[in-house]
């Protein structure tokens, strides 16, 4: 488990609340407080370096510390400016984060706001800011914000005290699959999924608003048990219909069962539609109310914004994604994976197709990206190194299949070793990169 410290800086009715850069490795584009992971140096010094301010374990105050400096160029030690220190919340970070975070939040209340200057490696924005206004922002889709981040400024804005006993857990009762909110509007249920390793959950997304009504995304548990704790959080929402972003299983699975039991339509592009009757046969779809949706189509009216579908080929030739038309968010199914890496397999993937669609998206450029599998991240810059990655990926299958190498000598000088059950998807990769070349070109 790793240790972590969040710092929250408040002067009178203001917080100190930064934005992460679009190219780190966690949390992208994030708005969130100062802090960082507790490192192997912050447990060599054993003199505490905040006496008399607050006492606690020694690594974690020597992280709060060496963070404050490198983050916002500040020295802890040296201030006269501190008017307490205290530690108001320790949490977890949920089980679907693959590095999971043992996180200590303090509180510094100072006498006067400082000018920090902050380092642009880590952070491109930040600013003193009211809870209630930051908030806003994140009611109005312009904030991407953790849960413990967003409980801490709601207790903030409403002059709650702040103390230890500050709830920021994600606990959901064991009946109900959890639940988190990166963005207003936007839910992100959290069922374990039949879906390829290493991820363990499909995403499954309830959009909408309570006035209009909802509708539900890719629901799709692994078996009974997690279909009745999703089938129970569904009912805290009054469900219009079903979106299916593609064929594939982990993205469907039990969706018939769920729209016949709840008496709503399904949704789904009309390739969708062929490839789930092509693989699984006529009577899957058999008595369920099926509607098709086209590219461009406006698929819920939230009042202020509007949700429309919009084809994503490559992955799957069907698969379509969900965007507001402001573009302040965009569901992008399997165009990547947070967790993982994309298969592009025949015969509904097309590796020309998916290098257009990354191409198509990354200049939009919506505000922040989802996948099925993972967070949500801030900005395309990940999309970015993908589409990057990708090229030289297959720049490199070009120039050893040249060289006369067979598709398993390709395999082992392009991945690398690879455990065995991986090599089947990788060496799908391979051809459909092969087919691209043929018919193509590189790039």
């Amino acid at each position: 488990m790793i240790q972590a410290v969040s710092i929250v800086f408040r002067h009178k009715e203001e917080v100190y609340l930064i934005k992460r850069q679009e190219n780190l490795r966690d949390f992208p584009g994030y708005s969130a407080f100062v802090g960082g992971k507790v490192e192997k140096e912050d447990f060599k010094e054993s003199i505490n370096p905040l006496f008399p301010y607050i006492e606690d374990q020694i690594e974690l105050l020597n992280c709060l510390v060496r963070e404050v400096k490198e983050e916002v160029l500040y020295d802890l030690t040296h201030s006269q400016n501190i008017l307490s220190i205290k530690k108001i919340a320790t949490t977890y970070s949920p089980q679907f984060i693959p590095k999971r975070m043992h996180i200590s939040y303090f509180l510094i209340e100072l006498k006067e706001k400082v000018d920090f200057k902050f380092s642009p490696h880590e952070i491109v924005q930040a600013q003193w800011i009211n809870p209630i206004l930051a908030m806003k922002q994140w009611e109005n889709c312009e904030r991407l914000m953790v849960p413990p981040t967003q409980k801490i400024l709601k207790a903030m804005g409403s002059h709650q005290a702040i103390d230890y006993c500050l709830d920021l857990s994600l606990s959901s009762p064991e009946d109900k699959t959890p639940i988190v909110g990166p963005l207003n509007g936007l839910f992100q249920i959290l069922p374990f999924s039949n879906t390829l390793p290493p991820a363990e959950i499909t995403n499954c997304f309830v959009l909408g608003t309570e006035k209009n009504g909802y509708f539900v995304v890719d629901p799709s548990p692994r078996d009974e048990f997690e279909y009745l704790k999703l089938k129970k959080r569904l009912h805290d929402f009054k469900l219009n219909f079903i979106f299916i972003t593609h064929h594939h299983p982990d993205h469907h699975e039990r969706a018939v069962q769920l729209s016949k039991e709840l008496n709503i339509p399904i949704k789904m592009s009309n390739l969708t539609k062929k490839w789930i009757v092509e693989k699984f046969g006529e009577d899957y779809l058999k008595n369920s109310q099926l509607k098709t949706i086209i590219d461009g189509e406006i698929l819920f009216d939230c009042v202020d914004y509007k949700l429309l579908a919009m084809s994503i080929p490559g992955h799957d030739s069907g698969q379509m994604a969900i965007h507001r038309d402001d573009f302040k968010w965009m569901i992008v199914g399997d165009l990547f994976q947070g967790i993982g890496s994309v298969v592009i397999a025949n015969p509904e993937g097309d590796m020309n197709m998916y290098f257009r669609t990354l191409e198509k998206i990354i200049k939009i450029s919506p505000n922040v990206i989802i996948p099925s599998h993972g967070i949500a991240l801030g900005g395309v810059h990940y999309l970015k190194n993908l589409l990057k990655h990708r090229l030289e990926r297959e720049k490199k299958i070009y120039e050893t299949q040249k060289d006369g190498n067979s598709l398993e000598e390709i395999l082992e000088i392009v991945y690398g070793p690879l455990p065995q059950a991986l090599k089947p998807y990788a060496m799908k990769n391979i051809i459909t990169h092969l087919e691209k070349i043929k018919k193509h070109g590189i790039g």
